[in-house]
């Protein structure tokens, strides 16, 4: 990386970090649309979040955290709003019940990102399983001279 793309991307990080604290890692907007601001792909921001997420200390770590739920709260609440609209059409309920199963399985992974749930252990499919036996006859050891004694009384 020239010195240059180390400037401009210490630069995007640092700007990025602002943002982050000022607004809250919830409400930045979109990759693209943050890659067109800092002019780089969006592909280039999510690693730069990433790496910036892996670098907050745990305090601000934990107000990430809440500023997930709380978006995560908020979208909870207008899909059981859409949910109990009797003007909702039976398309958009199922939608919002399809939204919500999706909003859920995000939560879980966010707990378990942040530890606060233990993470549940992924699921394994063993497709084929096959064993190789190999018998082997243990050697003859050299036969020991056995001495027979005959008891008399």
């Amino acid at each position: 990386m020239t010195k240059q793309k180390t400037n401009r991307r210490t630069e995007r990080l640092n700007a990025l970090k602002v943002e982050i604290r000022n607004v809250g890692i919830a409400r930045l907007p979109s990759y693209e649309e943050l890659g067109k601001k800092y002019e780089c792909s969006d592909s280039q921001i999510c690693l730069d979040l990433k790496q910036i997420i892996t670098e907050l200390d745990p305090h601000e770590l934990d107000s990430v955290f809440t500023d997930f739920y709380q978006a995560d709260l908020r979208a909870l609440e207008i899909l059981k709003t859409i949910m109990q609209q009797t003007t909702s059409s039976q398309a958009d309920r199922i939608r919002a019940v399809q939204a919500l199963v999706t909003l859920q399985k995000g939560a879980t992974e966010l707990l378990e990102a942040f530890t606060k749930k233990q993470k549940v252990a992924d699921k394994v499919q063993v497709e084929q399983v096959s064993y190789n036996f190999e018998i082997k006859k243990p050697e003859d050891k050299p036969k020991e001279k056995l001495e027979v004694y005959d008891i008399v009384e």
